[in-house]
């Protein structure tokens, strides 16, 4: 009896752990989540992956343990996780009754691909004011101008257009290719090719005001092609958009130099001008430069402008410029004699300033009635042979000057040498002076009167008769009179037809 009850008991038992057994597996079936690979699954930032629960439970929740990396919503039966930030999440599904399923989220992001973009040249960023392709101008020693319309030639803004993506605005200059930027987003620190545009300019961007600023350095870009590179990063420090611009670096002028004459490498610098009386369309020449960075650099003067402008107190002196040349012309009105018909001279500042630059140099114009020539006459009954001591002879020299309506403002004198005039390096006289001769100056109404009088030397020489005429930028010539022999014979100069 006692083996049969067991047996029973035994019976019944085993039927309970069956049954138990059976609903269990039943349950498990009920409630499944598929769409994830051993509970995991993988996402993009800003993307989705849909799960589907399979269960017999109407209500269903999803809940993510970081929605700051992925969140999770439902929609009947379907689960969607989407992606916010990279990193790691678990999502929990429960249907309320079964065990709940964990899905280990894994939430990624999709490196940044950067789009070429545009410059521009104006705020607005309209189509067809794009950088232009010949490259932007800024020039070394430039300057903002001082009137209407400002220009400021050592710097030039360009814009962008504004990308939300951007968060991150990185600018520079190179000669070489596009750099590339660190995985920090920061500019290579051995690049050769940023290194040697320094030299010759910079780039700096505002993400706020959406500008690129274009520099000049010290050196301008002859020889080389520089670059300007603009980087837009996001949060990431990885490069959304790029853009660049050709920049030709040009030189403005740091100094100025007047010449009298149309200059050559031994053509002096001119301290002052003199012109005419009554004259017209005088010359004056003018050559800028531009100091070099270094002894072994070389900067150069590229499509500079200049303004000429006289001294506006005075009025009789003018002067008219045009841009295709490398000088200026000064007009200048016939000088007025005062009451004592005595002439002065007129002087004028006239300043050259180089556009770019804001440099500018002056030079005095002398306003003058120089003597320039003369003709010489022996007129009937002077003397034509002073071989005794205290003998003279008479040469009459009919000046030509600028104005020939008004007297000479320049000095006259007369001289007599030992022969031709000669003169060293410096322009002095080499020529020594005559001990045979000497000769006194007189004003005559049409010129001067040249005395030439026998010293008699115990053994004279050979000599020649000069009137030396002045300016008033003190240059000396001389204008040759008459020669003598030792025996005190007289003969006029003739100037040789032109």
């Amino acid at each position: 009896m006692k083996k049969l009850f067991k047996k029973v008991v035994a019976g019944f038992m085993a039927a309970a752990i069956a049954v138990t057994s059976m609903v269990t597996s039943v349950s498990a079936a009920e409630f499944a989540v598929s769409g994830a690979t051993d509970n995991k699954v993988e996402v993009n930032v800003a993307a989705s992956v849909e799960l589907t629960v399979t269960t017999d439970e109407a209500a269903i929740t999803a809940k993510s343990d970081k929605e700051s990396v992925a969140t999770a919503t439902v929609d009947a039966k379907k689960v969607t996780i989407k992606g916010v930030s990279a990193g790691s999440a678990n999502v929990t599904i429960s249907d309320g009754k079964a065990t709940p399923v964990k899905i280990a989220v894994t939430v990624k992001r999709v490196p940044a691909v950067a789009s070429t973009v545009k410059l521009y040249t104006d705020t607005a960023c309209t189509d067809g004011k794009e950088a232009p392709e010949a490259g932007v101008s800024v020039y070394v020693n430039g300057t903002k101008t001082k009137v209407e319309p400002i220009v400021d030639y050592k710097t030039t803004t360009l814009y962008f257009k504004e990308n939300s993506a951007v968060k991150k605005i990185i600018a520079t200059t190179t000669t070489g290719s596009e750099p590339k930027l660190t995985e920090k987003g920061a500019l290579p620190s051995d690049d050769a090719g940023i290194k040697e545009a320094k030299n010759m300019a910079t780039a700096k961007a505002d993400l706020k005001k959406k500008t690129v600023t274009i520099s000049a350095g010290k050196k301008t870009s002859d020889a080389k092609t520089v670059t300007a590179w603009v980087f837009g990063l996001n949060e990431y420090n990885e490069v959304v958009t790029k853009a660049s611009a050709k920049v030709v670096v040009k030189g403005a002028a740091t100094s100025i130099s007047f010449y009298a004459t149309e200059p050559s490498e031994k053509t002096p610098v001119a301290k002052t001008i003199v012109i005419g009386s009554n004259s017209a369309d005088n010359k004056v020449y003018f050559v800028p430069a531009i100091k070099a960075p270094s002894k072994d650099a070389k900067n150069t003067i590229t499509d500079n402008t200049y303004t000429v402008t006289a001294d506006p107190k005075v009025k009789d002196v003018t002067v008219a410029y045009d841009a295709k040349n490398a000088y200026f012309t000064v007009t200048a009105k016939s000088l007025v004699p005062d009451a004592k018909k005595k002439v002065k001279t007129l002087s004028a500042k006239i300043k050259v300033t180089c556009v770019q630059s804001g440099k500018s140099a002056t030079i005095t114009v002398i306003v003058e009635n120089d003597v320039n020539s003369i003709a010489n006459t022996v007129k009937t009954g002077y003397a034509t042979l002073i071989d005794e001591k205290g003998d003279v002879a008479k040469v009459d020299a009919t000046p030509t000057r600028d104005d020939d309506t008004i007297a000479t403002t320049s000095k006259v004198s007369v001289v007599v040498l030992n022969g031709e005039a000669a003169f060293d390096a410096k322009g002095k006289l080499t020529t020594a002076k005559s001990k045979s001769f000497g000769a006194k100056l007189q004003n005559t109404q049409t010129g001067y009167r040249v005395r030439i009088t026998n010293s008699g030397a115990k053994e004279p020489k050979d000599a020649v008769v000069y009137l030396v005429v002045t300016n008033a930028a003190k240059e000396t010539k001389y204008l040759k009179v008459a020669t003598l022999t030792k025996a005190g014979a007289l003969t006029k100069y003739e100037a040789p037809a032109a």
